[in-house]
Order: C-alpha cells, then sequence, then structure tokens
C-alpha cells in the first residue's frame, strides 16, 4: 500500500466508522451468539496471497460487527462508561502512524514530555495535591518530588505500587517476604487481590459498614492483629466509587491509619476520579487528599477519552523509578541524568503516544465542556433513579452518589437474577448485575455519549415490560 492507497482506504474507514456511529441506535446493543461463533465466519489458515480491500471491507460486518456487544449504543447501561470522543480516534491515527515506542526519553522525546504535560494538565483538572505534580514552582519547598505516567489500565497502577511499596519494605533488610501483609477493602475491584497474588503478599479483606464503606477503625483493627502476630503491613488501597456499588471508603479515616503504621496508601478511583473535574464533586470525594501516597483514575472511563488511558500520581517519584532499575548500555542516553524515561515507571518496557489523546480532546473541548458531560450523566442518573423511586415494585439498593444507579425488585435474589436475564436477554438494552452481602441488585448507568432521556425512559420501559 503507497500513500495514495492509503488515502482513499483511510477516507473510507472514516466514512463506515461515521456511519456506524449515525446508525448505531438500529443495531441490537448485543449479538445472539454463543462462544465459538468465529470459527465458522474466519477460514482455519491465513491466506497466502494478498486480498482486495473491497473484500476485507465486505468482510466486516459478518466478522466483527455482528459479533460486538455495542458499547456505544444509546442503550448500553452495564458495568462502566467507556469514553469516546472523535478527537481521541484522530490522536490514534496520528500515534499509530508515528509508530514510535516511547521507553526512554531518547527514544520519544516528544513522547515523554506531552505525556508530563498532560499528567499535570489532568492533576490540576482533578484538583490533585501540587506535590503529585511534575511542574510544581513550589517543588523545592517538598524533600518528595511528585509526578505520574498514563498506564493502561487501573489494575496495572495497583499492581506496580504494590511492587513498589513491597520492595521499599525488603530494602530494609532483615524483613521475610512471607511476613509482608496488605490491606483493601471487601468492595475493592478484584484486580486489587489480583495485584496482591501476582506480587506474592498476603492480603487482607476489611469489612465493610452499612455503607460499603472501609472505615479507619476497621482498618486498624485488622492491622493491630497483624503486627501481634509478627506481620508487616506494607501498603493499603482504598477505593473511591467502587464498581459493584460506587461506594466510597473514609479517606481520611483510613489516611491516618496509614500515617501512624507507616502504610503506602493508594487510592483507586478508575471511574469516580472524572468527576472531580467538578468542583461540587471534588469538595467532598478530595477529603484525606493530603494523606495518600499515590493516586489513579481511568480517563478513559467517564472523561471521554477513548481505552486505555490510566493515569497515576505518586508523592515521590524516586521511590518508585528506583524500586526496579535495570540499566544496560543499549537503553542509557546522554540526558538520562536530566530526563524522565518512563520505562522506569511500569513493569514493561514499550509504551504508545497515549498522551495525544488527552492533548487532542482536552484542546477540542475544553474543562467545562467535560463537566458538562460528567454533571450530563449524573442527572440523567437521577432521573433512572426516580422512575425507580416512582414504582412501588422496586427498592433503591443505595442512594446513587454519581451516575451509577443500583436497584432491585423487591422480594428474592432469584426474582432479580430472573429479571436480569429477562432484560438482557431483550437485546435491546444492556445492564449488568452485583451482590454484596448476599444481596442481588441490577446496575444501570449512562455510558454513551448518544444517551438522551428519552433512552432513559425507554431503557425503563423495557425493565417494567420485563416482570409483566
Amino acid at each position: 500500500m503507497d500513500t495514495e492507497e492509503f488515502r482513499k482506504v483511510g477516507y473510507r474507514m472514516i466514512d463506515y466508522v461515521a456511519n456506524y456511529f449515525e446508525n448505531l441506535k438500529e443495531r441490537n446493543v448485543t449479538p445472539p451468539l454463543e462462544p465459538g461463533f468465529m470459527r465458522q465466519r474466519v477460514p482455519t489458515t491465513p491466506n497466502d496471497d494478498p486480498e482486495e480491500w473491497d473484500e476485507i471491507f465486505n468482510d466486516i460486518e459478518d466478522v466483527v460487527m455482528d459479533g460486538m456487544t455495542h458499547w456505544h449504543h444509546p442503550n448500553f447501561h452495564a458495568y462502566f462508561p467507556t469514553g469516546h470522543s472523535w478527537s481521541c480516534v484522530l490522536a490514534d491515527i496520528l500515534s499509530t502512524s508515528i509508530g514510535c515506542i516511547g521507553f526512554t526519553w531518547e527514544s520519544a522525546p516528544s513522547c515523554t514530555e506531552l505525556e508530563m504535560s498532560m499528567v499535570d494538565w489532568v492533576g490540576q483538572m482533578i484538583g490533585l495535591p501540587k506535590e503529585f505534580l511534575f511542574l510544581n514552582k513550589d517543588n523545592e519547598k517538598f524533600k518528595q518530588h511528585g509526578g505520574g505516567i498514563i498506564q493502561t489500565s487501573a489494575s496495572e497502577c495497583t499492581l506496580f505500587t504494590l511492587l513498589t511499596a513491597k520492595r521499599l519494605k525488603l530494602n530494609e533488610g532483615n524483613i521475610n517476604e512471607s511476613d509482608l501483609v496488605c490491606y483493601t477493602s471487601e468492595q475493592a475491584h478484584s484486580s486489587v487481590q489480583k495485584a496482591a497474588m501476582l506480587a506474592n503478599v498476603l492480603m487482607r479483606m476489611v469489612k465493610t459498614d452499612e455503607n460499603d464503606s472501609m472505615r479507619g477503625s476497621s482498618l486498624e483493627q485488622v492491622i493491630e492483629e497483624d503486627v501481634r502476630n509478627g506481620l508487616k503491613p506494607i501498603y493499603t488501597c482504598a477505593t473511591l466509587g467502587t464498581t459493584a456499588s460506587c461506594s466510597f471508603d473514609d479517606l481520611e479515616e483510613i489516611g491516618m491509619v496509614c500515617k501512624k503504621y507507616g502504610i503506602w496508601l493508594h487510592v483507586d478511583a478508575a471511574f469516580a476520579g472524572s468527576a472531580l473535574i467538578c468542583p461540587e464533586y471534588h469538595s467532598w470525594m478530595s477529603r484525606g487528599f493530603d494523606l495518600m501516597t499515590s493516586f489513579c483514575f481511568n480517563p478513559h472511563k467517564w472523561m471521554l477519552i477513548n481505552f486505555d488511558c490510566s493515569m497515576l500520581w505518586v508523592r515521590d517519584k524516586d521511590v518508585l523509578t528506583k524500586a526496579f532499575v535495570v540499566d544496560p548500555a543499549y537503553l542509557k542516553h546522554d540526558n538520562q541524568a536530566l530526563a524522565v524515561d518512563y520505562r522506569h515507571w511500569q513493569i514493561g518496557l514499550g509504551r504508545r503516544f497515549r498522551s495525544l489523546k488527552l492533548w487532542f480532546t482536552i484542546r477540542r473541548l475544553g474543562v467545562k465542556q467535560i463537566q458538562e458531560w460528567i454533571r450530563l450523566t449524573i442527572d440523567l442518573g437521577k432521573q433512572f433513579e426516580a422512575m425507580v423511586k416512582k414504582d412501588d415494585r422496586f427498592e433503591l439498593y443505595n442512594d446513587a452518589k454519581l451516575s451509577l444507579v443500583c436497584f432491585r425488585l423487591k422480594g428474592s435474589n432469584e426474582k432479580n437474577e430472573i429479571l436480569y436475564k429477562k432484560v438482557n436477554n431483550t437485546r435491546k438494552i444492556f445492564i449488568s448485575q452485583s451482590k454484596i452481602k448476599d444481596v442481588y441488585f441490577l446496575r444501570f448507568v449512562t455510558c454513551s455519549r448518544l444517551t438522551k432521556i428519552e433512552d432513559i425512559e425507554f431503557a425503563w420501559n423495557v425493565i417494567q415490560t420485563c416482570i409483566e
């Protein structure tokens, strides 16, 4: 393919994608397929000779679209949002075309330094303490110097910070690895438990209160027991906006406990972190930020940034970047004493030019439009919550703090499981499920930029029809 053919085929793909979004509402949200369907649609062996683009385009519907769950469908209300904006699509075209692998400053200077700038832009947008930023004019006042990185997922952020906390403790000497222990809420994301398994660190799941929140007193009780038994606490992961029910751990209380015992406090705000952009949510969500060691959230969920884009900030970047230094001659360069080399900030070596998505989108939309999107989805959630309250057959699991609404039919878990299956089997809408302390409920959230109030009303009508 030469550049002229690329132009021709590229325009065709842009048209296909634009038409896909313009007509997305005409499709079912989910496909009526069983695992293994692709074997009937794709040859078992690759072709030896080139195929024409016409042939490839003709197969897109059958091979790709017929088997898709359409995450940006206006009637997709499951899980959490996954961001999308045309500015991100264009940024990814540029990123993929440049094709750099930004493991050091020398390997990709613009990739490195634009990421540093975007880390500071977004850090300011969500109101992080200035100690967590790179370009902090008051940095000289702090013994520690912060900074951040764009990772692939919050899972990776948790794993890398836990591994760093483990290395810090082991570097003190005379410590048995089997004595190390970390903590999180019983409502924390499954990736936190997985991180502990991968890091080979014992994890304690702390019981939550009646609001599904981890409290400082409960955490301290577990820590005290472990200390009495000779264990070494190293790390706590607190959650702002749990996946199951969007509950919030008490960061102020937890932070004081972690400070008392010298424990790394990581905050996972994968979904809810985007709401920090709005002052009315920042005012209560940020309580305790002065006590955290690291913080992450996913702009690719709720900030209109396409996957993947998970951002991690640390109060002391030297602790993070010096924990796992492997420095072969082929990766060294003349400016490494002055520059940031992101290979030291992550598990892998290579990395994509992800900051372009943030730079394009923030410049094109501005902070105000992103704030408007956050507020709109929360308002749509409140309107759906009001519909639930008006139907005496239903009850709320909790009060919606942001855009997620957790609700259920009054009565048994079995009734709700049946309703869940009926709703999703219509393929007209798609919702998700959860279960906390033996209470089964349904989750409903606005995910697509295409969703309007009439789509919320349509979804509620589908749900009501499924119980009649």
